[in-house]
């Protein structure tokens, strides 16, 4: 039965894939503190309740959008709405309100940023259309688009975002420091693709692990859980030990690359986005380190 709740509505906004978004802005802010001793615990608890409420919309459109275009059926990770547990409505709405949400958040932190108002709108702008065009408009998920506008609106828009609220300035300075963990945010998405393909070909989507087939798809996926741990690795040889920080986090790359050899791929998003949250993390704290 289709009857709104909180609980259904969380599920449905699929609250697990939130690390990513609070990695990218731990990893901005940590930025600006590093690189220009800025740093306001106000700001920052107003960029989360600004970014994690535009992901909680990205992914309720994700669902409401690919239901609509009838690409999920009973066989799909996402049964929020071909089991009837929401109604397309309930989705479409909760998604409106939690822009709603973030709308009024930036505008309280345009009260406390030292960034120009104009500047964290142009930002912010670009990162809400990150969330309404993967699915909406044109859709850049069926035109095996999607991992490109992911991985720069959660990876460059994202960080930069928390990075210049907190340092009153846009830098492309920043950047290079979010490759390691940016790497990871596509192994996320690459993981859900990997899992889904048939599904996803029998509706007609494509995507990067379709256009690969399944042997090259999985082996990208190898790369892209080990790149990171490659870059870390350096940065630890060639700038400070502590810099390998994240290489703590190897064990979990060890076991999604298992659970990928046996085919075990029902939790591979989930479990992807468990390892760029916890190598994320403790990438942050070696820069904060070093």
């Amino acid at each position: 039965m289709a009857t709104l709740t909180v609980g259904r509505a969380l599920i449905a906004m699929r609250p697990w894939s939130f690390t990513v978004t609070l990695c990218s802005v731990a990893l901005g802010s940590a930025l600006a503190y590093r690189l220009d001793g800025r740093y306001d615990g106000r700001v920052l608890a107003l960029t989360l309740l600004i970014t994690v409420p535009v992901h909680a919309a990205g992914n309720l459109l994700n669902t409401f959008y690919d239901f609509k275009r009838g690409c999920d059926g009973h066989g799909s990770s996402d049964l929020t709405l071909v089991k009837g547990r929401l109604l397309p409505a309930h989705v479409f709405n909760i998604a409106v309100g939690c822009l709603c949400v973030s709308a009024l958040a930036m505008a309280l932190l345009a009260t406390v940023s030292p960034l120009a108002p104009r500047k964290q709108l142009a930002v912010y702008t670009l990162g809400v259309l990150g969330a309404l065009t993967y699915t909406g408009g044109p859709g850049f998920k069926y035109r095996a688009l999607g991992d490109v506008l992911i991985v720069l609106t959660f990876g460059p828009v994202l960080v930069l975002f928390a990075y210049g609220v907190q340092a009153g300035a846009l830098s492309a300075a920043p950047l290079a420091l979010t490759l390691p963990p940016t790497v990871h945010v596509e192994a996320v998405l690459h993981g859900n693709n990997l899992r889904d393909m048939h599904e996803d070909s029998r509706s007609g989507i494509r995507t990067l692990a379709l256009l690969l087939g399944r042997r090259r798809a999985e082996q990208l996926f190898v790369a892209l859980v080990l790149l990171p741990f490659a870059l870390v690795l350096w940065q630890a040889l060639t700038v400070a030990p502590a810099r390998g920080a994240a290489l703590l986090a190897l064990p979990l790359g060890a076991k999604l690359l298992g659970a990928v050899r046996r085919g075990a791929l029902t939790d591979l998003p989930r479990k992807t986005a468990g390892l760029q949250f916890v190598f994320g993390m403790l990438y942050v704290a070696s820069l904060l380190y070093v």
